[in-house]
């Protein structure tokens, strides 16, 4: 009995521990560009490869981007998220939207998520990838823009 409290007691420890050093950490500048594979080239629908980019870092994401032109019609905003290598799924986040080029409505989806990632490869996960612009220039992935502020370890 007196083991297991102490195991508990550890993992408590050390959860704590690793929250606290990512909440209190991180530099309160502007958010760096992480992603990013836009471009001004003509597009299409539906992404043909997986939107992934990684991070050598833990940061706080403080927003996500992703476009979606669809034929000048734009789409109304649903959900983005991210998924982590190890299949840790952050999110899903409502977003909200802008015009894009022309006036396309809905064109731009901007999530807030204010949420730590670890260092790893991620997935964007968009709930509308019928209509997630994409091309030649961004490799076939659905173009988006990830924003966030590196976080530093306390000790």
């Amino acid at each position: 009995m007196k083991t297991r409290y102490l195991i508990v007691l550890l993992i408590a420890f050390v959860v704590g521990f690793t929250t606290f050093s990512y909440a209190q950490g991180g530099d309160q500048g502007e958010p760096d560009v992480i992603f990013y594979n836009g471009n001004i080239y003509g597009v299409l629908n539906n992404p043909t490869a997986a939107t992934t980019f990684a991070t050598r870092h833990p940061y706080r994401i403080t927003n996500i981007m992703t476009y979606h032109w669809n034929d000048a019609y734009g789409q109304p905003g649903g959900t983005i998220a991210l998924i982590s290598q190890n299949g840790t799924v952050y999110g899903p986040w409502y977003v909200t939207t802008a015009p894009g080029q022309g006036g396309v409505p809905n064109a731009y989806w901007h999530a807030y998520p204010n949420v730590v990632i670890p260092p790893g490869t991620y997935t964007i996960a968009d709930s509308s990838p019928d209509t997630w612009a994409q091309n030649d220039g961004s490799g076939g992935q659905g173009m988006a823009e990830i924003k966030g502020i590196r976080v530093h370890y306390r000790r």
